[in-house]
């Protein structure tokens, strides 16, 4: 029962992304770091790492009100260490696959295209590609001791501006958090999840 479910929710989305698509490409700033449980040390000062995020994502219309955003993209997270002056800073770099709700005023009033203002959340799916350590000197090496998924949480809220038929301008930001531990260290009771804040600017062909 629950494939036959599941297979008719896919079909009403296929048709809709086919008769009504929409691309987004979009991208931006992470401003990232680690929260530890335990906390480290009170000698280690966590700091952040600054990244950049990219996507492309499909737009599929489920109402005027609510759409589905689901494609690929890159995030960059990490978090940086101080201890006694000196700073090292752990990257994580990953490739996710984004899966969102979009809720949001309509995109047409009674003159025509507006704005539309929009609250996005969901799930993202994290496949990590390169870990680095890279100490303020000296040469960097690669961490061994990083879980290689990651599953996170994410709300984001902008606003989707009309530029022209079918194109608009959109101004994002958002927040996300892993659920899994990030380090794979085996014995060790310490765990770190990621955590971002981005912002972004994207541009949408399609729009309706």
């Amino acid at each position: 029962m629950n494939a036959k479910i599941y297979a008719a929710v896919f079909t009403v989305l296929s048709l809709n992304a086919f008769s009504d698509p929409g691309i987004i490409f979009r991208g931006g700033l992470n401003i990232a770091s680690s929260s530890f449980d335990p906390a480290p040390p009170s000698a280690y000062e966590v700091g952040s790492r600054t990244g950049f995020n990219a996507a492309l994502l499909m737009d599929i219309p489920a109402n005027t009100s609510v759409h589905v955003l689901v494609g690929g993209g890159f995030e960059a997270n990490g978090v940086s260490l101080t201890v006694a002056g000196k700073t090292t800073t752990d990257k994580f770099n990953y490739i996710v696959l984004p899966l969102l709700l979009s809720f949001g005023s309509p995109y047409r009033g009674p003159s025509g295209p507006v704005p539309r203002f929009f609250i996005n959340v969901g799930g993202i799916p994290s496949f990590l590609v390169s870990s680095t350590s890279e100490p303020e000197s000296g040469p960097s090496k690669d961490l061994t001791t990083v879980s290689g998924f990651d599953f996170a949480l994410t709300g984001e809220m902008g606003a989707e501006m009309p530029t022209g038929v079918g194109r608009a301008m959109i101004l994002g930001a958002g927040y996300s958090r892993g659920l899994v531990n990030s380090m794979d260290i085996s014995g060790s009771k310490q765990e770190a999840n990621n955590y971002a804040f981005k912002f972004y600017v994207g541009f949408k062909f399609g729009r309706n």
